[in-house]
């Protein structure tokens, strides 16, 4: 996997899955704080498992470029992120329970929000 954060709902939602057979819990704002933690550490504190390997993130990969880039910089493409995520949660977990991976990421990476309000006067 690249380190492109987007690609991180798949392991978000892996992780909820797998905090749900462990303990019959599951939220996503916990299990995106595991897999936050383990770019911190670089290494997968909590793994991620059941998903294809291309899914898998690279944690050590993450941490260089939040290294890179600034830990400030890093939270706020984070930030981005889980917005991203939570706004788009219905369709999300349609295509999770549908196994469709790449829609995913694919919805987290190009999905543009329709205006709420249309222009009348056109």
């Amino acid at each position: 996997m690249n380190t492109n954060l987007n690609e991180l709902v798949v392991a978000i939602y892996a992780r909820a899955a797998m905090d749900r057979r462990e303990t019959g819990v599951s939220d996503l704002s916990v299990a995106a704080s595991k897999i936050r933690n383990n770019i911190r550490h670089g290494r997968a504190v909590d793994p991620v498992e059941g998903i294809p390997a291309k899914y898998i993130p690279d944690f050590a990969a993450l941490q260089a470029r939040e290294k890179a880039m600034g830990e400030d910089a890093f939270a706020q493409a984070w930030t981005a992120m889980n917005a991203r995520r939570q706004a788009r949660y219905t369709d999300l977990c349609r295509l999770w329970e549908a196994g469709d991976y790449d829609d995913m990421v694919r919805l987290m990476t190009e999905y543009t929000p329709m205006p709420l309000v249309e222009d009348r006067n056109e």
